[in-house]
């Protein structure tokens, strides 16, 4: 892939993840300054590579550095959802982005030169070539988290699939071909000469109109697939870097070859009775490929110009009104119900993040916490999520028999009811203990009940005192189990009872039950000899 075209895309990509990883906290700065020295020591890891020894001796230190990025980069990627929305003085961003986009321009700039330099062996491109992939796409990675729309999604797709390709073949079986002289609406006759050579492999173009290479693989034996290449002339063969630059014969594209006729000249085959001279292009035929060549490569550049300003408006967009606005609630409201997706999820996001204490308007309020409720009946668990959360945010207590009522539905999976309880359980509402209870007949949900009505504490014990007797034994053991966590003297009676005629389990349950009732009314009067 051209390392100056991913520098390209990357540099803009570079504030943006700065802005989203909020470096006015302590982790997310440290972190990010990891990444850039993680990318500066990797750079002068690379330019001590000078020919194959160097290269050689470097490879087991550059696994390392590499590995090393990965997992900052990692980290960093971890910290954005996080950290996203948190501000950082204007000094602090301009310091810390001119010190990322220099470290990426010298690790950029070094494998470059190392991509021009002949001779390197195949055990530093083993290292190499697999690290510097991961590295981009770990940058795509992090941009695509904030700004979905800043990186092309071709350029973002054809580097993952790259990249997965070298993982699953290894470098010594995917090869890169390079065209030169490939005229407008060849392409496909390239790859398709490609791909009667080795059907079987995937192949990965990586821009629209081959300009940067074609990837192909799994490619068994290097040299074959080299003389198999018989449509133009092979200008750089590379077996180490398993490289191939190649310059397209148009006419051998198009099916035809050459020959000699009974008289001695040249004939070409391809179109019947055509006969003449194999004199090569015309001065005319060069000059208009050059102007050819020009044009592509102006409108290539104002295509890649209307893209940019358009991810930048769309990145806009999307990161909604300004927080200092006086209307900011009323606005961020109003893009709860968009029809666009991406601007209502990240609204839903930004407003769980937020205390409802900062709204001036109670009506801006309601209509927040109303906008919410609706979200409960959504088939889409992950809104009815974003809506679970919401309502208890924005409706307090108000909440519990929203929350009830979705609780016992059919609507709501167990992901989202381990949320409803969660949130019952702060909400300390004895409206929730007798639903909660209910579930413990749930093996499904059995244990986040459980833990829900060990938080709720003493709550919960009459609920459980009438529960203990129950036939189910695995309701009548858990009910036996929380009143000795969260239950008072009152339960003693009903765990006597449980100890002399229940299961042995359930007998064992209780006699541990009593002994910790027993112990915290001792604790609590002061006396704390040793009950057990």
């Amino acid at each position: 892939m051209n390392t100056r075209r991913v520098l390209a895309t990357l540099v803009p990509v570079l504030l943006c993840t700065l802005f989203a990883a909020g470096c006015i906290e302590r982790e997310p700065m440290a972190t990010f300054k990891k990444v850039i020295n993680a990318e500066m020591q990797l750079a002068e890891e690379l330019k001590t590579v000078r020919d194959a020894d160097s290269a050689k001796n470097s490879a087991s230190g550059l696994q390392v550095r590499f590995q090393e990025l990965h997992e900052v980069m990692t980290k960093l990627i971890e910290l954005i959802p996080k950290h996203r929305n948190t501000k950082a003085p204007k000094a602090t961003i301009e310091k810390l982005a001119a010190d990322r986009v220099e470290a990426l321009e010298k690790l950029v700039k070094e494998m470059g030169r190392l991509a021009e330099t002949q001779g390197l062996p195949i055990e530093f491109w083993r290292v190499a070539k697999v690290g510097f992939a991961q590295a981009m796409y770990d940058e795509f990675r992090a941009n695509e988290m904030i700004a979905p729309h800043t990186v092309p999604q071709g350029l973002a797709r054809n580097l993952s699939n790259v990249l997965d390709l070298l993982k699953t073949h290894g470098h010594d079986r995917v090869v890169t071909i390079h065209f030169d002289g490939l005229m407008m609406g060849s392409k496909d006759s390239a790859v398709a000469k490609v791909k009667a050579i080795v059907p079987n492999a995937t192949f990965i173009q990586l821009d629209e109109n081959l300009g940067e290479g074609l990837v192909v693989g799994p490619v068994e034996d290097f040299k074959a697939f080299v003389r198999a290449l018989d449509f133009g002339q092979i200008t750089c063969e590379d077996e180490a870097q398993r490289r191939i630059e190649m310059n397209v014969d148009s006419f051998k594209l198009r099916g035809g070859s050459v020959g000699t006729n009974r008289g001695g000249n040249m004939q070409m085959h391809g179109w019947p009775g055509q006969q003449q001279e194999e004199t090569g292009p015309s001065p005319f035929e060069l000059e208009r490929q050059k102007r050819e060549k020009e044009r592509q490569a102006r409108e290539a550049e104002q295509r890649r110009q209307r893209e940019l300003e358009k991810q930048l408006a769309r990145q806009r967009e999307l990161q909604g009104p300004d927080r200092t606005d006086p209307r900011y609630f009323e606005k961020m409201a109003e893009r709860m119900i968009s029809g666009d997706k991406e601007i209502r999820d990240n609204t839903l996001g930004a407003l769980l993040k937020v205390d409802p204490s900062e709204v001036g308007s109670s009506e801006t309020s309601k209509r927040i916490a109303r906008q919410y409720k609706a979200l409960l009946s959504e088939g889409d668990r992950k809104l009815q999520a974003n809506g679970i959360h919401g309502v208890a945010l924005w409706g307090g207590s108000y909440s519990v028999p929203m929350l009830l009522e979705l609780l016992g539905s059919n609507d709501c999976d167990r992901s989202n009811r381990r949320v409803i309880l969660e949130k019952l359980a702060e909400f300390q509402d004895p409206r929730a203990v007798q639903p909660v209870v209910a579930l413990l007949q749930d093996p499904a949900s059995r244990h986040e009940a459980y833990e829900c009505l060990e938080k709720l504490g003493p709550l919960a014990e009459d609920v459980l005192i009438q529960t203990a007797p129950s036939s189910d034994p695995m309701v009548c053991q858990a009910a036996v189990e929380l009143l000795g966590k969260v239950g008072t003297s009152k339960s003693l009676p009903i765990l006597r009872q449980a100890a002399s005629k229940g299961s042995s389990v359930v007998r064992e349950k209780a006699k541990m039950s009593i002994r910790q009732i027993m112990y915290r009314k001792k604790t609590a009067s002061g006396n704390t000899a040793n009950t057990f």
